[in-house]
């Protein structure tokens, strides 16, 4: 009877241990998962990484100066140069902070991945699910519903939404075609972080300016989807669109919205929601728009670098 409680015993610390234990961190790079011989590590809530194995992988040529501490990352676009303990490093001569510092740990050189990694032009984000840093090259979202995660710390910024294989074509949209068009929205989860957080860095400016915030309604979410990736694949940029004309006509005639005041901010290139948020508020149009009174609804589309906020009373 000893041993079988023994056993029973061991076998409840074990399973215990299984899934009690933090499983580690991983890296994927356009879905390939990296190797490290150090494993990467969070300090103050950011992801560093090893040096080597990533960069290497993404083609960059890694020279090491032991005497400044100094990694110096080139690649024929670009040339990244970062110390250990600064809290800045630069990519092409351009100075860019870090919250925290790249570090040796365990004898390895670990630095914050996303900020170094966003900075030669990929995109970065945080699969909670699988305790994984998801990285993205070429403007596209490598793995579905990687991003903020109810209940985690948000590591990373929330990748973009990947993008629909299908166009909107040089015409008005017959009924049938608007609702196919809706479907597929919904079917690929509607709004989603990245735009629902291009809302929440908005209504904090509302609210330091003493305004109302926002409310997030469907039917204008649609419409700046619909608008951000019209101008996408009509090869425009502009308030007037070559189908509908003014830019609430897509909002009345698609998605039925009733006649109200509305107003519209676009954006291209900015490839994340805080960067054109702070683009927009350095701008007096977009400025007036965010913190126009009279505005009590919002909807956020974000199609292939091309941003979209339509507003409504």
């Amino acid at each position: 009877m000893k041993k079988l409680l023994t056993f029973i015993i061991f076998v409840a610390a074990f399973y215990s241990q299984v899934y009690a234990a933090p499983s580690p961190i991983s890296v994927t790079v356009d879905g390939e998962a990296i190797n490290f011989d150090q494993a990467p590590v969070i300090v103050d809530g950011r992801t560093l990484v090893p040096l080597r194995a990533v960069f290497e992988h993404v083609g960059f040529d890694v020279e090491w100066e032991p005497t400044i501490e100094t990694a110096t990352l080139d690649r024929d676009d670009f040339t990244v140069v970062i110390s250990i303990g600064s809290p800045t490093f630069t990519t092409n001569g351009s100075v860019i902070p870090l919250e925290v510092p790249a570090q040796i740990i365990a004898g390895r050189t670990l630095l914050p991945i996303r900020a170094v990694l966003e900075s030669v032009g990929y995109f970065v984000g945080w699969d909670a699910t699988a305790n994984t840093v998801v990285v993205a090259s070429g403007g596209h979202a490598a793995a579905p519903g990687a991003g903020f995660v109810n209940g985690q710390i948000p590591l990373l910024d929330p990748l973009p939404p990947p993008v629909r294989e299908t166009t909107i074509p040089n015409r008005r949209l017959t009924e049938p075609e608007i609702t196919d068009w809706i479907n597929a929205y919904h079917a690929m989860g509607g709004g989603n972080d990245f735009e629902r957080e291009v809302i929440r860095l908005t209504n904090l400016e509302r609210i330091a300016a003493g305004l109302l915030p926002l409310e997030e309604y469907a039917p204008l979410m649609m419409a700046a989807r619909f608008k951000s990736q019209s101008m996408y694949d009509l090869s425009y940029f502009s308030h007037t669109s070559p189908v509908y004309g003014h830019f609430a006509n897509i909002s009345r005639e698609v998605f039925g919205l009733p006649v109200r005041s509305m107003g519209e901010n676009l954006a291209s290139g900015h490839r994340h929601p805080e960067d054109v948020v702070t683009g927009w508020m350095e701008s007096q149009g977009h400025r007036e728009n965010i913190l126009n009174p009279i505005y009590t609804r919002i909807g956020v589309g974000f199609y292939n670098n091309r941003w979209t906020q339509k507003f409504s009373s």
